[in-house]
């Protein structure tokens, strides 16, 4: 963070789950919202798919959240859900990878878990693979996709539709100090380990044998989990029967992620 900072580089962090991602202007950036009965992840992929394959450049989804070209990610996505939903994502255009790889660290047991020695060793522009594609030719291609894709026609947004007030305000709370690093306690205990589905920590501050703050954070594509957890084991004795099957109730939703992280604190 330090380096990016020393080269003019702005860090944000934003609602949804997952890792860091690399922005500049040969990275181009989308955004699916809708209600949550409306949300389609098979037809926002296909989206993307649709205007990449113009191009002549086969594509397809690697798990939940990439999407690949010949084994390497051009396009990395993520997820909220709220009272509406919202998946977005990258599609690297012509970035500047060696930039993307000295400011993403990713930590090693995610890259040995993927069999991987290196970020930028992973991802690909489509300009490599088809020198004709600019920004604006995607995006052209994009707009024709999403109007196929959803049998809608396309609209664009005028700039001074934007609610200037509001962006300025989101722009300092998502990039401000409290909201990127959270208020961490000072931890008497730490747990951290890395499972299949992301890497998950959680710090506990105690006072007389009890939680007094717990702060949890994840990489994981899902961040309602972790929401979930900080609530559930504040306040609660210190004690690994009392805080595991606490989790075990909190996370019936999430059987995956529930099982890991109760065996991590039993």
């Amino acid at each position: 963070m330090k380096k990016l900072e020393a080269d003019g580089g702005f860090l944000a962090r934003r609602l949804s789950g997952g890792g860091a991602v690399y922005h500049d202007l040969g990275n181009l950036n989308f955004t699916f919202i809708t209600t949550r009965g409306d949300y389609d992840e098979y037809a926002q992929t296909e989206t993307i798919i649709k205007a990449v394959n113009e191009f002549g450049i086969d594509a397809e989804r690697s798990g939940r959240n990439d999407l690949i070209s010949g084994g390497r990610k051009f396009s990395g996505n993520a997820f909220y859900h709220g009272i509406n939903s919202l998946r977005h994502g990258t599609i690297l255009a012509d970035s500047d990878i060696t930039k993307l790889g000295l400011y993403l660290n990713a930590p090693g047991g995610k890259l040995e878990t993927k069999g991987i020695k290196s970020v930028a060793s992973r991802v690909v522009n489509l300009v490599e693979l088809n020198p004709a594609i600019t920004i604006e030719k995607l995006k052209d291609a994009l707009r024709r996709a999403v109007s196929e894709v959803f049998d809608a026609p396309v609209f664009e947004i005028d700039e001074s539709e934007i609610d200037k007030v509001f962006l300025e305000a989101s722009k300092i709370k998502f990039s401000g100090a409290e909201w990127k690093y959270g208020n961490a306690p000072n931890g008497d205990y730490r747990l951290c380990e890395r499972f299949p589905w992301g890497e998950a920590e959680i710090i506990f501050k105690l006072a007389d044998g009890f939680v007094a703050e717990c702060s949890v954070y994840s990489d994981a594509l899902e961040t309602t989990p972790f929401e979930l957890l900080r609530g559930a084991l504040t306040g609660l004795r210190f004690d690994r029967e009392e805080l595991s099957e606490t989790v075990s109730a909190a996370l019936m939703d999430y059987a995956e992620i529930r099982e890991d992280v109760y065996n991590l604190l039993k």
